[in-house]
């Protein structure tokens, strides 16, 4: 899988994993039971099968996910140029009535042999902030809004995902709308 693809992946995994619940769900246990990502999710309310989009430039690249319902997740990534260790980007999720959910800056650090080594997402909704980090350990801290860090595993927000009314699976390769 190519340097762009794993970042995609990552990205995904990261923003999708976590619960969408509009409303507080008994069934919702776990980890993310009293997340402060509930709370990012709230509005995002991606539901059905899912699709990611992979459009290369010479200066950016770009990774769209789409759902069913036409909700999105658009993720815009710069290209590393002069041997830079850092690469830059955007992230934005629309909901099925094209509303922007949250959106904000997203830095990738690779190391000397272009593995992706952290992902930093700060991402805002309604004047709050949550700052996520996600490694190639499989490990994720989420600074919340108040200043709580929470730390997750793949396998806790994989697993208890779609319990909470996340989509708990990656997307497919193919076309967006």
């Amino acid at each position: 899988m190519s340097s762009f693809g794993r970042v995609t992946m990552l990205a995904l995994v990261a923003m999708m994993s976590p619960a969408s619940p509009a409303l507080a769900k008994s069934a919702c246990r776990g980890p993310l039971k009293k997340s402060c990502l509930r709370t990012l999710y709230q509005c995002f309310n991606a539901k059905g099968t899912c699709m990611t989009q992979d459009v290369r430039g010479t200066s950016s690249s770009t990774a769209t996910s789409c759902w069913a319902n036409g909700a999105k997740l658009v993720y815009e990534l710069g290209t590393a140029t002069g041997g830079s260790n850092v690469i830059d980007g955007q992230v934005t999720t629309i909901t099925s009535k094209g509303k922007t959910c949250f959106t904000g800056p997203v830095t990738i650090s690779r190391d000397d042999t272009s593995l992706i080594t952290t992902t930093t997402w700060t991402v805002s909704r309604k004047k709050h902030t949550w700052t996520l980090v996600t490694d190639t350990t499989g490990a994720y801290s989420v600074t919340c809004p108040n200043g709580k860090v929470e730390h997750y595993t793949v396998e806790e927000l994989g697993g208890e995902a779609s319990q909470c009314g996340g989509t708990g699976s990656p997307c497919t390769p193919g076309t967006c709308p």
